[in-house]
C-alpha cells in the first residue's frame, strides 16, 4: 500500500523533458544520441536531472574516462564545478557543426538541450563539447 504523505502529485513536479531522443549506435563515434521525432529550431531537446560535483569530486572524476560525460556547472578561481546528467545526454556527442546546444537550470539543477536548428526524427543530436578534444573527430 502506498503512504500517500510521499506521494507526488504530477501537477506539483515540474519535472525534466524526456523522451524526445534515444540512444543509439552512430557509425565512427559508438553510442549517440538521436532524435525520436522532428524537433523544431529553438525547442527543448531534453532536460536531465544533473549530480553536481564538488572540486574534490570534479577533480577525482577527471582523472577517469568520465571526464567525457560531465558538463561545466560553475567557473571558480579554486577549480571547476562539474555536473553529470543523469539520462540521454550523456550520450550526446560533439561536432564542430552541431545542430544543438547546452543550457543549464541551475534552479531546478538541470542540464538541458536546446534545438539550434531543426533536426528531423533520426538524425543523431550533437553539441560542441566546446574545449580541447582528446579524439578525432567523425562527422
Amino acid at each position: 500500500m502506498q503512504n500517500s504523505k510521499n506521494r507526488i502529485e504530477t501537477d506539483d513536479f515540474r519535472g525534466p523533458v524526456l523522451g524526445r531522443t534515444r540512444v543509439g549506435r552512430v557509425a565512427n563515434k559508438g553510442r549517440g544520441l538521436i532524435a525520436a521525432e522532428r524537433i523544431v529550431a529553438g525547442e527543448v531537446i531534453e532536460q536531465n536531472l544533473c549530480l553536481v560535483l564538488d572540486l574534490e569530486e570534479g577533480r577525482a572524476i577527471a582523472a577517469t574516462r568520465l571526464r567525457h560525460y560531465v558538463y561545466l556547472w560553475e567557473e571558480a578561481a579554486a577549480g571547476d564545478m562539474l555536473a553529470l546528467a543523469m539520462g540521454n545526454l550523456s550520450f550526446c556527442n560533439h561536432s564542430s557543426r552541431p545542430n544543438a546546444r547546452i543550457e543549464l537550470d541551475k534552479d531546478r539543477v538541470l542540464v538541458g538541450l536546446r534545438a539550434a536548428q531543426g533536426i528531423e526524427a533520426g538524425t543523431e543530436v550533437t553539441i560542441d563539447y566546446d574545449y580541447p578534444l582528446e579524439f578525432t573527430v567523425h562527422e
